[in-house]
């Protein structure tokens, strides 16, 4: 009688590649630093698509903006995170981001198959300013993403000339389905700082840019400011000047936007530090050029 060995009986381990509902994933990056401000975003095909700012080592200043695009396979399913590479999409070589920048994010929308990325590129040291995206698409033939931008490790500027201040640039992108465009970046940019008596008075201007991304590079469309608004930073440092616009097409076509205001007493003609959630209803239509906003304070 033959007797195998034991190993030779033992059925060859299973490879995962997939992974469903109701499971937690650890995604690859990378960089081995610190790992901050993830953002996630689905697509018609139901991929995901999920990117971040990482430090390009435990102990550097340096950033840069990576993504991972997962696949859905058949049903509840998607494609394993070992079994996909991350993309390098804003490079730190290309000044990214300083030490002298404390705070800044990306954001990631689902467009049809694919998918688009913003950041801000800031680097007070070397003047660079600016806000910058990307478009992954998706090739139907393969199911694999390829990126869409001027260079390697950098994007289609969206504004050349943002203002960072004590808030950073903190951009969202929005769907749109309006006729002659499809991306809207909504984003807000300091205008005013002073100091006074009761603290730093800074001053805000809430930005939109619709885009036609049907070609490449996008097209700009229309252009505007939302609101104006104030998030004032006390000596204490708390608040410390952050807006953080939150943006989405509503079902009549217009662009609806979320963000927060912190005014000190006597900025703005009020009488006590107070804070408030404005939501702005814009009506941008590209033909005409007419802007109604509906403005409201709660």
């Amino acid at each position: 009688m033959l007797i195998l060995p034991t190993f030779a009986l033992l059925a060859p381990a299973m490879v995962q590649t997939t992974f469903g509902v109701n499971s937690e994933q650890i995604l690859p990056t990378l960089s081995g630093g610190r790992l901050d401000h993830a953002v996630v975003a689905f697509n018609d095909d139901g991929d995901i698509c999920v990117a971040w700012h990482a430090h390009t080592d435990a102990t550097s200043s340096l950033r840069q903006v990576e993504a991972v695009v997962l696949p859905r396979q058949t049903g509840k399913k998607w494609r394993d995170p070992s079994l996909v590479t991350p993309l390098l999409l804003g490079d730190p070589a290309l000044a990214l981001l300083s030490a002298n920048e404390s705070c800044t994010k990306p954001d990631v929308v689902g467009l049809g198959q694919d998918f688009a990325i913003t950041w801000p590129r800031l680097d007070s040291a070397l003047n660079v300013a600016q806000l910058e995206i990307v478009r992954l698409r998706k090739d139907p033939a393969t199911g694999q993403f390829s990126t869409d931008a001027p260079s390697p490790g950098a994007g289609w500027v969206v504004d050349a000339q943002v203002q960072p201040g004590m808030g950073g640039v903190m951009p969202d992108l929005a769907r749109r389905s309006s006729t002659g465009r499809n991306l809207s970046v909504v984003y807000a940019e300091e205008t005013r700082a002073t100091t006074t008596s009761a603290g730093v008075e800074l001053e805000y201007e809430v930005k939109w840019i619709d885009f036609d991304w049907t070609t490449s590079p996008p097209l700009l469309v229309s252009s505007g400011v939302l609101a104006t608004t104030s998030d004032d930073s006390l000596y204490c440092g708390c608040p410390e000047g952050r807006v953080l616009p939150d943006a989405v097409e509503d079902d009549f076509g217009m662009l609806v936007c979320a963000f927060e205001e912190y005014r000190l007493a006597h900025h703005g003609a009020v009488t006590e530090n107070t804070g408030s959630i404005r939501v702005v209803r814009s009506d941008t239509t590209p033909s005409s050029g007419v802007i109604t906003l509906e403005d409201e304070r709660h």
